[in-house]
């Protein structure tokens, strides 16, 4: 089991450094004033939704180049697809009818 969760850790690298950088591309591409505060908390986001989505994608078997184009628009549009995960995942769990 260890090993496993570690060799998810090490094969995850490419795909999240991927998906910083569609974060780091939306930073500027933002109207509003550049902040630290927004700066990192843009980055972590990007760098979680790319974990989740190549995990996802590793699950459903998808090919190297889905995975690379699907978590790099993940890391760039990170705070849409964390509100479209939370509403879909959680409302299972929840068991309320908010599942769009």
């Amino acid at each position: 089991m260890k090993d496993s969760i570690v060799q998810l850790v090490f094969q995850s690298i490419p795909p999240v450094a991927i998906g910083l950088f569609g974060g780091f591309v939306a930073l500027f591409h933002r109207q509003k004033g550049f902040t630290v505060k927004l700066f990192v908390g843009g980055l972590l986001a990007a760098a979680f939704v790319s974990l989740l989505l190549n995990l996802m994608l590793l699950e459903a078997g998808a090919n190297d180049t889905t995975r690379a184009v699907t978590v790099g628009l993940g890391g760039y549009c990170s705070r849409d697809v964390l509100d479209v995960l939370s509403r879909r995942f959680l409302s299972k769990f929840k068991g309320g009818k908010d599942d769009r």
